[in-house]
């Protein structure tokens, strides 16, 4: 019997989405010649759906040749004799029942030699591959013409054979807007198939981070995604999410009983064809986080005559481990439905589980502490190191774990270790809450042991807790750590680590406002590296001091003394090739030149750092950048630039936990808001930052926003909020007077308030002597007071053109630059939402407000199911875009908010 048709292949009903890279794969290279192509990806990724596509976008090309395209499915296909009988069914090949199998094949491979050039697609080949490979390898070398397309989760390692390795479909990134949401192909998908089993399926601007979330837990798998996509009908966006927790669980099609029924059904048909070794290793491979190398497997997965290499070999040619290059190494992952498989199985071999996990605590370990010198400078080295942050992690929390059941082990040592080893990943990610939780508990599992403070990296440890506390603006507490530390150090005569305790006790008290003080930690810090050991290190941290040492003389008002000790850090950095450190010491020499008002030069200094800190991902250096950044706009009158500068740096500070720096960068830009004519705002952003300010103890900062404040409401006619402000901004000045150019600054706040109430001879007297103050002291501050007070006027607290103005406790708002209002007071859920982000935006600008804070605000009161309440939020929120809002009403992490950049003015009640 003959089939007539020239192909058999049928593709379902469902949309096809993306591949295009890989169909374009497969085409190219059976045009370069090949002749075999193996579509190779583990279960559920898609590799009947992508050669089903190919064959059909390419099956008239080949029926024009008389061979046509068929496609045969060997699923049921349990050995050669099986899978002889599958192809000759769809060839249409009669097979004599007494033949012996290798007459078979032969007959068969003179079979389509027959069909000249005929594409021949053998689907899930997996179970049956070492035989199939003979096979295979028979029916190329009689058909020459022919072209074999194989889809496998196993490779079968014959000669000729070309593999296409299907690789999950792109997935959005964390923060993704919706347009780069949903042109990702696994949004792409997850939407397609949503709306088969839900056609009035959307997403609204409060489900968009649950989407996002939703497919990245798939990691990409056409299957997982699919899997997730049906429960739609039943679940809202946020309930899925929390169910991935368990993918395995979750992920099942309960009317299906075939192999894409579930993903556990889909991994253990991979899984059931490995021996005892390689199921054992691939268990074992659980321990693991966010991947490993084959080195740390070597160690971890170490068995009894097993040779790692070989095994791994065996799992990725499974499908079941992934294997990409990063770098100049190999490094292998599992996908989450994999892992959670993998861990499963390892929880059945408690033996094996705490050896693995012991190995894998001390290998990374030994990983983390060889690594972290070098990975401090930056470079290869910390990328190597911060790539295996989430496994360090990992071991730390085995070694907490270790310490609290042995408290007599080495545990704490341990995390102690690693707690340390990681801080060249955490500090420049600006993960300072994460950096803290991982000192604390290390420094506390060590105190309860019998060593305590004996340990080798306690007294380091300190000094890293105390920095990290700095950070997140607890100054006492900070220092409490760092004099313990300096004190250990010293009794161990650990000079370097002295030094390091010094430098951070100086950049404490310098920023509480007492710079001589300062000064005197980092001259010791220097003295202390004078018996310390020579290096690369050494050079690094006096370079690193002296930025210090040069911050606090340009404090001070000694512009030369300063910039010497700047150029003399940014040539150790140089001679250190410590590139990923330079933004440090060109922010100083930016503002020093900034100071002097070489606008060029600072420019030059900043763009040259910004493009560092963006590179290695270090938001705190970012953050610190674009305030300088911003501050050398406004100084050259360039306002929206240096607003968008301002409100950059707010929310970098906000996201990475840094209170005091949030604080001071709010404060810049409350005088940018007050350079542009908008008090107002300028009065909202200036108290919150004295707030912050104030729970850090930072006098200098208190003294600044409060000098500026007593301006501000002098200019409102408020003299008692003027006398009020300028009192605070005094008694913090007095805590900072070895800073000249702060008390000049105060100065010219004090001149500004006087004026209210100066007869015009006196308003003369007064603005010269602004003016001297000014002249007298090269500082970006001073030169801020001075501007604002020629510019002083009677500018009542009257929202600026160029707000957005929301009346009437919501029921009315005006765009920027608009005339007319948006009516709200019939629509009272987005009056009261708007409103919410008011006052959030006004008390807390660059803070996001959840989703269900919005709900709350909008129905309070209100029992309303989850897919009801993320409905209403998406359509409330669209709907105040499409009033004119688009551009305010902002996507944050966690939720929404109105942009730091826009003005907005909250009229008193009755105005």
């Amino acid at each position: 019997m003959k089939s007539k048709a020239p192909t058999n292949v049928y593709e379902g009903p469902s949309s096809f989405v993306g591949r295009a890279f890989s169909l374009a794969t497969i085409l190219a290279r059976f045009d370069e010649g090949a002749r075999l192509v193996t579509i190779v990806a583990p279960g559920g990724m898609g590799k009947t759906r992508v050669a089903t596509r190919f064959a059909t976008l390419h099956g008239a090309a080949y029926a024009a040749h008389g061979g046509g395209v068929w496609f045969c499915d060997l699923t049921d296909a349990g050995d050669v004799a099986a899978m002889c009988r599958a192809v000759a069914s769809v060839l249409g090949v009669a097979l004599e029942r007494t033949t012996e199998e290798s007459a078979v094949v032969a007959a068969l491979g003179q079979a389509i030699a027959r069909k000249n050039r005929v594409l021949l697609v053998l689907d899930n080949v997996e179970h049956i591959a070492t035989a199939a490979a003979g096979v295979v390898a028979a029916w190329m070398k009689v058909a020459p013409h022919a072209r074999i397309l194989v889809t496998s989760r196993a490779v079968l390692g014959i000669a000729g054979e070309h593999l296409v390795p299907l690789e999950p479909l792109r997935v959005p990134e964390p923060g993704a807007s919706r347009e780069e949401l949903f042109a990702t192909e696994g949004v792409a998908l997850f939407m397609s198939r949503a709306r088969e089993v839900r056609p009035d399926f959307e997403v609204g601007p409060g489900e968009l981070a649950a989407l996002g979330d939703v497919v990245r837990a798939t990691d990409g798998i056409p299957l997982a995604i699919e899997l997730s996509a049906a429960r739609v009908r039943l679940l809202g966006l946020g309930q899925i999410r929390s169910r991935l927790a368990e993918p395995l669980d979750f992920l099942v099609r309960r009317e299906d009983r075939g192999r894409h029924s579930s993903m556990r059904r889909a991994i253990l048909d991979s899984l059931v064809q490995l021996d005892e070794t390689e199921r054992a290793c691939f268990a074992a491979s659980s321990v693991f986080r966010g991947g490993f190398t084959l080195e740390a497997a070597e160690s971890v997965l170490a068995r009894p005559g097993a040779d790692v290499l070989s095994v791994l070999e065996g799992l990725v040619a499974r499908s079941l481990v992934r294997m990409r290059a990063e770098g100049d190494e190999a490094r292998f992952s599992l996908f989450e439905a994999i892992h959670e498989l993998a861990a499963e199985e390892l929880q059945k071999r408690p033996g094996e589980l705490d050896r693995a996990a012991n190995r894998h605590t001390r290998w990374f370990s030994r990983f983390g502490r060889a690594l972290a010198e070098e990975a401090a400078f930056g470079g290869a080295a910390r990328e190597k190191l911060g790539r295996e942050m989430d496994n360090m992690v990992a071991a730390h929390a085995r070694a907490l774990a270790d310490a609290e059941r042995a408290p007599d082990g080495d545990g704490a040592e341990l995390a102690l270790g690693l707690a340390l080893a990681l801080e060249p990943v955490v500090v420049p990610r600006g993960l300072f809450e994460l950096r803290l939780v991982l000192l604390d508990r290390a420094i506390q599992a060590a105190q309860a042991t019998v060593a305590g403070t004996s340990l080798p990296d306690f007294a380091a440890a300190l000094v890293a807790r105390g920095g990290a506390r700095r950070e997140l603006g607890d100054p006492k507490a900070a220092a409490s750590d760092l004099e313990a530390g300096l004190a250990l150090a010293r009794a161990r005569g650990d000079a370097a680590l002295e030094a390091l305790a010094c430098m951070h006790l100086g950049e404490i008290v310098e920023t509480l406002g007492r710079t001589v003080e300062a000064r005197a930690h980092f001259v010791r810090g220097l003295a202390c590296l004078g018996g310390a050991a020579g290096g690369r290190s050494r050079r690094v941290r006096e370079a690193e001091i002296r930025a210090c040492l040069g911050h606090a003389l340009r404090r001070e008002g000694e512009l030369a003394a300063a910039e010497r000790e700047a150029k003399r850090a940014l040539a150790l950095y140089r001679e250190a090739d410590g590139e990923d450190r330079l933004p440090r010491v060109l922010y100083e020499t930016g503002v020093i030149a900034l100071f002097r008002e070489s606008y060029a030069e600072a420019t030059a200094c900043f763009d040259e750092a910004l493009v560092i800190v963006r590179r290695i991902g270090d938001k705190h250096a970012e953050g610190a950048l674009l305030s300088a950044q911003g501050i050398l706009f406004q100084e050259r009158g360039k306002l929206d630039e240096a607003l968008a500068c301002h409100a950059r740096a707010v929310r970098l500070f906000h996201e990475i936990g840094s209170r005091h720096r949030e604080g001071s960068a709010l404060y810049y830009l409350g005088g940018a808001f007050l350079e542009r004519g908008s008090p107002g705002e300028a009065t909202k952003l200036l108290s919150r930052s004295f707030e912050l300010m104030g729970a850090a103890g930072f006098q200098r900062y208190e003294a600044l926003i409060a000098g500026c404040l007593a301006s501000v409401w002098s200019d409102e006619g408020d003299p008692e909020a003027s006398a009020e402000w300028l009192a605070k901004a005094q008694r913090a000045a007095a805590a900072c007077e070895s800073e000249p150019a702060l008390q000049a600054t105060v100065a010219i706040h004090e001149a500004h308030v006087a004026l209210a109430n100066a007869s015009e001879p006196e308003r003369a007297r007064l603005l010269d002597e602004a003016r001297a103050l000014a002249l007298g002291r090269s500082n970006d501050d001073v030169r801020f007071a001075l501007r604002i007070l020629l510019a002083a006027g009677r500018r009542g607290l009257a929202a600026p053109a160029e707000a957005l103005v929301i009346s009437d406790e919501g029921a009315r708002f005006r765009l920027p630059g608009a005339r007319a209002s948006v009516d709200l007071s019939r629509r009272a859920p987005l009056r009261r939402i708007l409103l919410a982000l008011a006052k959030l935006r006004a008390s807390a600008p660059g803070q996001t407000l959840p989703l269900d804070e919005i709900i709350r605000a909008g129905w309070p009161g209100e029992r309303i199911g989850v897919d009801a309440a993320a409905n209403r939020v998406r359509v409330a929120l669209a709907t105040l875009r499409k009033l004119g809002l688009r551009e305010v009403l902002m996507t944050g992490q966690g939720g929404y908010l109105l942009d730091p950049a826009t003005a907005v003015y909250l009229p008193p009640p009755g105005l």
